[in-house]
């Protein structure tokens, strides 16, 4: 499905590695990167390590690194499966959340929200049609 959204955003020579791990797992994962130190005094390091219940995290790679086969690796999107109950609806839209932080789309202002939002939208929409 990740390759299929990808290819869906004009990203032909991209992949993604997903992880599914529990709400615990999730939250170790978000106490460690925060603590990381190039997010250690950030905003967004104190929420990783504060935060209760993460649905979803994405890792960008930074080097951009080439696959074997000229692809360009977009690195590690990680879903809450606890969170999702485990329901692929849920998961899914996670993982469009995932892939468009990747891809360089936020939601800290107003603006980059809706664009995100309006992605999300479409593509969900291709998700429900597709399942």
């Amino acid at each position: 499905m990740a390759g299929e959204l990808l290819h869906l955003l004009g990203e032909r020579k991209c992949f993604v590695q997903v992880f599914l791990l529990s709400d615990p797992k999730m939250r170790e994962l978000g106490r460690r990167v925060g603590s990381l130190p190039k997010l250690k005094g950030s905003k967004m390091g104190e929420e990783l390590r504060a935060e209760k219940h993460l649905n979803v995290l994405s890792f960008p790679d930074e080097v951009q690194f080439p696959d074997f086969d000229g692809r360009r690796s977009l690195v590690e999107i990680y879903l809450n499966e606890d969170w999702a109950e485990k329901k692929i609806e849920v998961l899914s839209y996670l993982l469009i959340h995932g892939i468009l932080h990747l891809l360089g789309y936020h939601h800290g202002k107003k603006r980059d929200t809706m664009i995100m939002e309006n992605l999300e939208k479409k593509l969900w929409r291709h998700v429900l049609l597709s399942v």
